[in-house]
């Protein structure tokens, strides 16, 4: 063999049939870089995502995919070992009657608009584990000019050189460097089990934003994002977003960029793979406007904190025929702590309603919470400042770990119905300001999560009258 080269392959390899793939090749300082995927365009802008290659520049061959039976004992060729009919006998006598076919179609078919000389082939070589191995080959290619057999015609047809040896063929060893979801989530730790699920997430604060970073990163096919406000300099250091997301600016546009539109182009940039769908509108208007059931929306997640529209949500979700499970999340002041709330998750009983006493004649209060009634946590920096509620990333953070861990479960049909989750913080810097915990506070770990199912009110007006499993 020639010296070898790398690919960095798309490849989905639970499919079991001979196939044709695209492969792109370009020099990048003084090197070359070959980017090989199946035929499917939406994958033209992850390529140029991912590698920063414009396929439309990029020289095209052609790259057969080529899966050995099961059973196949084969030792990859290492640095080269094989020569051209070693290569091919290997393949050949350990490929199904099937696959065998299907290379003798593909290859008889004309090519277009691929270098035609040059050919690669990957083969995917299955091991007792399971899994597939991938080993390929560059290989001089074979044109036959039939100009000669029909005048008229300027056709050549490009021959494989399995189905006919070039006088001198050069083979080339490939090293190949996968880049398939499915394989970049069985090596690091994500849920393959989240490939087809669908999150709502409405609300993209701080808490939110990471939720739906989380999401993305854990391998979740679709998020709906739902945020109606734009990225802001004082959201910087406790958002997911960064400085560079405060403006979407050109040479003829500058205008503050809505959060919905910021997350959307930083999970394209970092998690290509997940889909993103951006609504840049309240959350009360996607629930008129956009069917919300459990066959279109696996999970939604409501990170707006706000009580009032966080009942008013709850409400309509409870009035749905077919509710998907649905989780609230908020983060309390100061670094005391966070809660993540599950609803609708396989029965009705137990809904954010039950946190709050209905009909209160003094302000509502979550009798969740780890801060006391009646205290005021908000801050402004300037006299004519807006007004915040002061916590830190980490508190975000924590709280959105905490909600996905508790989404991902769900997902996964783990939780069981629909329990209160809460983590809890040091108190130190709490107690230096003045302010004073609940006794609930003050339960252990364990007691928070021995309790996690006793909010339930028993007299809500929004879950208690509709009690009872919703699985179908």
């Amino acid at each position: 063999m020639g010296g070898a080269i790398t690919i960095y392959a798309y490849i989905d390899t639970t499919e079991i049939t001979v196939r044709e793939l695209d492969l792109w090749s370009t020099k990048v300082d003084k090197k070359y870089l070959k980017v090989a995927a199946e035929k499917t365009k939406t994958l033209e802008e992850t390529i140029d995502i991912v590698f920063g290659l414009d396929v439309k520049k990029a020289t095209k061959y052609r790259c057969l995919y080529i899966p050995l039976k099961e059973g196949t004992f084969l030792l990859p060729p290492l640095n080269g070992e094989w020569s051209f009919v070693e290569l091919k006998d290997n393949i050949f006598s350990n490929l199904s009657e099937e696959n065998k076919k299907e290379f003798n179609r593909i290859v008889k078919r004309p090519v277009k608009d691929v270098h035609p000389v040059f050919e690669y082939v990957i083969v995917g070589l299955p091991n007792s584990s399971g899994n597939v191995s991938l080993f390929g080959c560059g290989l001089d290619g074979n044109v036959i000019n039939l100009n000669s057999f029909k005048k008229k015609s300027r056709i050549k047809k490009q021959i494989h050189p399995f189905v006919l040896k070039p006088k001198d063929t050069n083979l080339y060893s490939a090293k190949i460097k996968r880049w398939h979801p499915e394989y970049l989530l069985n090596r690091t730790g994500g849920n393959r089990k989240l490939k087809d699920k669908h999150i709502l997430i409405a609300g993209l604060g701080s808490v939110g934003s990471e939720v739906a970073m989380r999401f993305a990163k854990a391998g979740v096919k679709k998020l709906s994002l739902v945020d109606f406000d734009d990225m802001a300099f004082e959201n910087v250091h406790r958002h997911a977003l960064g400085i560079d997301r405060v403006f979407l600016a050109n040479d003829e546009l500058f205008f503050d960029c809505p959060k919905v539109w910021g997350l959307k182009a930083e999970i394209s940039r970092k998690y290509p793979f997940t889909e993103v769908e951006t609504h840049l509108k309240c959350i009360f208007t996607i629930l008129d406007e956009v069917k919300i059931s459990k066959s279109d929306i696996d999970l939604i997640v409501i990170a707006i904190g706000s009580p009032n529209n966080e009942m008013r949500i709850n409400k309509r979700l409870f009035e749905l025929p077919d509710p998907p499970p649905t989780i609230y999340t908020w983060v309390e002041p100061l670094g005391i702590g966070g809660h993540t709330l599950v609803t609708l998750n396989g029965e009705k009983e137990g809904c954010y309603q039950c946190l709050y006493k209905a009909d209160e004649e003094s302000p509502i209060y979550n009798r969740s919470a780890f801060a006391q009634q009646g205290q005021d946590f908000s801050k402004t920096i300037t006299g004519c400042g807006s007004v915040f509620t002061p916590y830190n990333f980490l508190d975000s953070e924590r709280t959105a770990i905490l909600t996905v861990e508790a989404g991902i479960k769900v997902l996964m049909d783990k939780m069981v119905s629909n329990p209160l989750l809460s983590w809890k913080g040091e108190d130190d810097l709490f107690r230096e300001n003045g302010y004073k915990t609940t006794i609930r506070y003050s339960f252990s770990h364990e007691k928070l999560n021995g309790t996690k199912h006793l909010y339930k009110n028993e007299n809500c007006p929004v879950c208690s009258k509709q009690g009872g499993s919703i699985h179908q």
